[in-house]
């Protein structure tokens, strides 16, 4: 017998969602007991703003001569990048 739906508030969209029974005996096997904090709609939105489809190229502004660079990975925002040329010298000189 599959457990009843569970409804529960989607902390991104604010929206009342219902967790269907399947859906709920799958993630009391994987050990999650608990309801749901985002609905799939949300959680879906958010993993393609922070997938990126291959081969996209960012841009950025590399940090030791300031010139624009392309990127084909996320960069952090505590971490310097740098262009190509400036890559080679720090490598270079390490």
């Amino acid at each position: 017998m599959l457990p009843e739906a569970t409804t529960f508030i989607c902390r991104s969209c604010g929206l009342e969602k219902n967790m269907i029974g399947e859906k709920r005996r799958f993630m009391a096997e994987k050990g999650y007991n608990s309801k749901p904090m985002f609905c799939e709609t949300c959680i879906n939105t958010r993993l393609d703003q922070i997938w990126e489809t291959p081969g996209e190229r960012r841009m950025a502004v590399c940090s030791d001569c300031g010139c624009d660079t392309k990127l084909t990975f996320v960069p952090c925002k505590d971490t310097p990048v740098y262009c190509p040329a400036c890559f080679k010298k720090r490598n270079a000189s390490a």
